[in-house]
């Protein structure tokens, strides 16, 4: 047996193991074109959250915060985790304050 996280337990043949390991090489490679197009593509987008002040409730500023195409990654934390498991984060993040401040 196999443990696979931290509570799932599989049991497989020899032969089962190499199409697991091939199929999570074909996951990384999927992940990596994905975040590659989207850094290609700057299919990122900005939003900007307003800063409030305490002492009187005005608006001071805005945080940019950067949300990906809709879908599978446009959480910001999926995105940034995929970037990093495919060696593109400094990539994707040098896209996203290019399209916050433009």
């Amino acid at each position: 047996m196999a443990a696979l996280g931290t509570q799932e337990f599989v049991k497989f043949a020899d032969t089962q193991r190499i199409t697991s390991i091939d199929h999570r090489r074909d996951a990384r490679t999927d992940v990596t074109t994905d975040i590659a197009k989207i850094i290609a593509g700057e299919s990122v987008r900005t939003v900007f959250q307003p800063i409030y002040r305490v002492r009187d409730g005005a608006v001071s500023g805005f945080e940019a915060l950067t949300r990906g195409p809709a879908g599978l990654w446009e959480s910001p934390v999926e995105l940034f985790r995929a970037a990093e498991r495919a060696g593109l984060e400094a990539e994707l993040d040098a896209v996203c304050r290019r399209k916050a401040v433009t």
